[in-house]
């Protein structure tokens, strides 16, 4: 999604000949600046939702396997991968959001040394009202959603011993860590993150509160598709 605004501005426009030396001043004349800005995190969201979703079928698909007494373990490539993007949308939707929100409050002292989850979760403290229950809850989930998208981004290929599937049986850390209950997981926390972007009411300051008026349609578009997805 884009939104744009167009500049006016009176300024003088120079007026000649090609390669001439000569010209004619037109002072006063209007210009405009046309100026556009992405909402990433919204893009974000949707292939997040959409690989959910596409999680969600595969997962079917491998349980339909099984239950014919077929091979479902050559079935459960589909859900893997579609999970690792969901995953990864998630945490960049998130991360997308903090360069919309930063610019908006004022400056918030962390360390530099710490985790990216906790300068994203600052940045929403500080624009919004959240209270204790919620931002203790986001730590785990933040915590759990970025080790996640490391592990994916700076991926360590190595052997190591199998581990449960959800599903049935063992397999590898990875095809554990992505799949359906993990992206479902992900795509949760990103929606709980925009149900509170949606409300202008708990902003903390003007800037921020004409920004959540703003989004908040099609923040309760996305509300309103995830939970027909879940159905």
């Amino acid at each position: 999604m884009q939104t744009g605004r167009c500049k006016p501005s009176a300024t003088p426009v120079l007026s000649g000949t090609l390669g001439s030396m000569t010209g004619m001043a037109a002072l006063g004349a209007l210009t405009a600046t046309i100026e556009m800005r992405h909402h990433l995190w919204i893009t974000w969201t949707r292939i997040a939702r959409k690989e959910v979703k596409q999680a969600r079928a595969a997962r079917q698909k491998v349980l339909e396997a099984k239950a014919n007494g077929e091979n479902w373990a050559a079935e459960m490539e589909p859900e893997y991968m579609a999970a690792l993007v969901a995953v990864s949308a998630c945490a960049h939707a998130l991360d997308s959001i903090y360069g919309a929100l930063k610019p908006l409050v004022s400056a918030i002292q962390v360390p530099k040394n710490a985790s990216r989850h906790k300068h994203i979760r600052s940045v929403l403290a500080a624009a919004f009202t959240l209270g204790n229950p919620i931002e203790k809850h986001w730590k785990t989930e933040f915590t759990w959603l970025f080790d996640l998208r490391d592990g994916a981004v700076h991926y360590k290929e190595e052997s190591l011993p199998t581990v449960p599937h959800p599903i049935a049986g063992h397999g590898s850390r990875a095809a554990a860590a992505y799949c359906m209950e993990t992206a479902d997981r992900a795509l949760d926390l990103l929606l709980e993150v925009l149900t509170v972007l949606g409300k202008p009411d708990r902003a903390r300051n003007d800037q921020v509160r004409s920004y959540s008026e703003d989004m908040s349609r099609i923040i309760n578009d996305m509300l309103l598709a995830r939970g027909s997805d879940r159905r």
